[in-house]
């Protein structure tokens, strides 16, 4: 299910109220078809891609372009945040090693996330960690800090399809010409 996120920077006296939920909802609205197989429609899902490194940034916006995800690129918290502050993800992909000029690990953020979401009552995105360190135990710290599903890296290609096809995404076709996504 896609949901909406919300947040206010700083530090406020009182919580705003959100704005309804159509003006914060993010643009993949489902509807149900058969068996409970939610069928995209509406404007396509968006996805905030967290990453140090912009190798890893293109890779994954190039894998999530395939299923028509629009994205956006961060490659420190700090820019994370600003980005939540002024709409709403349907999916965000966060590293767990955001560099020396990241004021958050990708753990800390993600709590930062469902802080900020649990504050303003604001329904949530789904969070993905994607990470070179996919151990059991790391596996478990991103699941206490809030994230939905975990990806190794290297990513693997069926692992990550497989999650988009349980968000209820599919691939779109591709042009011929330019190698983009068409509707």
């Amino acid at each position: 299910m896609w949901s909406a996120i919300t947040f206010r920077l700083g530090v406020c006296s009182a919580i705003e109220p959100s704005p309804p939920a159509a003006a914060t909802a993010p643009a993949a609205r489902r509807r149900r078809r058969g068996r409970g197989v939610e069928i995209p429609s509406g404007p396509p899902p968006r996805a905030l891609l967290v990453d140090d490194s912009e190798l890893a940034l293109r890779f994954l916006e190039v894998k999530l372009h395939r299923f028509g995800v629009q994205t956006e690129r961060a490659v420190n918290s700090r820019r994370a945040i600003e980005l939540l502050a002024r709409g709403a993800y349907d999916l965000v992909f966060l590293d767990l090693e955001l560099g020396d000029d990241s004021e958050l690990d990708g753990l800390a953020l993600c709590q930062h996330i469902r802080r900020h979401q649990a504050a303003a009552a604001a329904l949530t995105s789904q969070v993905i960690i994607v990470s070179a360190h996919h151990g059991e135990a790391d596996r478990v710290r991103g699941t206490l800090a809030g994230a939905d599903a975990y990806l190794g890296k290297p990513l693997n290609d069926a692992e990550l399809e497989r999650l988009l096809v349980r968000q209820g995404l599919q691939p779109v076709a591709q042009d011929a010409a330019t190698g983009s996504a068409t509707a």
